[in-house]
């Protein structure tokens, strides 16, 4: 199975300036998770607003379950207090506004939207065009059984017999049975002339306590290649990303690192030290 980050860490979520939503951490039912987002998304440029003003508040509004009725709001806060000068920084790294919201055990999901109330323009929304924005629970939805590049002889009998020798990607993930369509986004880190390619995976029956299998077609790739991916599935005509809390994932997995022991002198050196 594939190595996830983050396993275990306190969720956050940045909505940054360029309108990216960057999920880092664990998101799982029953966590806390961080909300950082950047107000520059929703005031205008001559609003006259101050970073962090109590008096001009912005609110997140969370939804847990898919019918999209509003289950809390929190007013987000600068934690430096008002800045006249914030650094504003496109990526979510330089001022951001903050609030932490819980997460319930039975929620489907995490839909989150955003307001802001003018006093010179009135209220601004920012719902990505009314979908919402939209995370699942990564984690707890599937699991990534194997992925590999791989020579056509160590591909399934069926695979194989349609597949001249060379090499291949194979994918093959096990998914909640509520998922109804998974695809993968993959390109080659060492090989830029390999075009960014989007693929759904297929139904491949049912393994353990019910879980969905799905295979990805073998795609053909350099013998050296190394694939970066990331999954795409849905629920209900609903799509959720997993990229590995921002990491991707890696097909061969780079090996181990291994540390060199310290040379002896520096033992020496620490022993005349003590």
């Amino acid at each position: 199975m594939q190595y996830r980050s983050w396993i275990g860490r306190q969720p956050r979520i940045t909505f940054t300036h360029d309108f990216h939503e960057l999920l880092r951490g664990d998101l799982v039912p029953g966590c806390r998770v961080v909300l950082r987002y950047d107000p520059l998304r929703i005031v205008l440029p001559d609003d006259g607003y101050i970073f962090g003003d109590p008096a001009r508040p912005v609110t997140a509004h969370v939804a847990f379950h898919r019918g999209e009725r509003e289950d809390a709001s929190i007013v987000l806060a600068s934690p430096a207090g008002m800045l006249r000068h914030p650094d504003i920084d496109v990526t979510g790294s330089g001022s951001v506004l903050r609030g932490e919201i819980d997460v319930p055990s039975d929620a489907e999901e995490l839909c989150v939207w955003f307001t802001y109330n003018s006093p010179r323009t009135g209220l601004h929304l920012d719902d990505d065009g009314g979908r919402k924005f939209r995370f699942r629970f990564a984690s707890v939805d599937l699991m990534i059984l194997s992925a590999a590049v791989v020579p056509s002889s160590a591909l399934s009998e069926r695979d194989n017999a349609a597949r001249p020798s060379g090499n291949w990607f194979a994918l093959e993930v096990s998914t909640r049975p509520e998922i109804d369509r998974i695809g993968a986004r993959l390109s080659l880190v060492n090989h830029p002339e390999f075009a960014k390619t989007e693929l759904d995976l297929a139904a491949a029956g049912r393994g353990e306590e019910g879980w969905l299998l799905w295979t990805l077609r073998p795609v053909e790739v350099p013998e050296d290649a190394i694939v970066r991916y990331k999954l795409y599935y849905w629920i209900d005509g609903t799509r959720y990303k997993d990229d590995n809390s921002g990491d991707y994932y890696l097909a061969p997995l780079p090996p181990p690192e291994k540390v060199p022991p310290p040379p002896r002198e520096l033992f020496e050196a620490a022993k005349r030290w003590a």
